[in-house]
C-alpha cells in the first residue's frame, strides 16, 4: 500500500478496531510460528521476544490506523522529542527484559509437560 492510501484508510471514520485486537494478532503470529517448526512449548527467548515484539507493533498498527486525524506534534524540538523517544524505548526494554526473564524461569517446567503430554501421544498411537 502506498502512504497515501494508508491515510485515506486511516483517516476514514467508522471503522472499528476490537479492543482484544493486538493479543488476538499476537496469539496468531505465534500460533503460524508454532505450526512451522512443531515446537510451540519450546521456544527461546528470541522467539518470545519476537512474538511481543510483532503483538507491539500490530498493536501500534491498529491504534494508528484508528486515529481520525494525523497526531499533533508534541515538542518543538527535536532533541527532545528523540531523547523521549530514546527513554520510551529504554522503558520498553526493561519490560520485555522483565518477562523474557519470567519466561525463562517457565521454559523447564513448559518442557516437562511438553515431554509427558509427548509420550502419551506416542503411548496411544502405538
Amino acid at each position: 500500500m502506498s502512504p497515501e492510501e494508508l491515510d485515506r484508510i486511516a483517516g476514514a471514520s467508522g471503522a472499528e478496531i476490537p479492543a482484544d485486537l493486538g493479543e488476538r494478532l499476537g496469539n496468531a503470529v505465534l500460533a503460524a510460528a508454532a505450526a512451522e517448526d512443531g515446537r510451540s512449548a519450546r521456544r527461546t527467548r528470541f522467539g518470545y521476544a519476537a512474538g511481543a515484539v510483532t503483538a507491539v507493533a500490530l498493536a501500534s498498527l491498529a491504534i494508528v490506523l484508528s486515529l481520525p486525524h494525523a497526531p499533533k506534534d508534541t515538542f518543538d524540538d527535536p532533541l527532545l522529542a528523540y531523547a523521549e523517544l530514546e527513554k520510551t524505548f529504554s522503558y520498553i526494554s526493561s519490560k520485555v527484559d522483565r518477562g523474557l526473564d519470567i519466561a525463562a524461569v517457565a521454559e523447564p517446567a513448559i518442557e516437562k509437560t511438553t515431554g509427558a503430554i509427548n509420550n502419551t501421544i506416542n503411548k496411544k498411537s502405538k
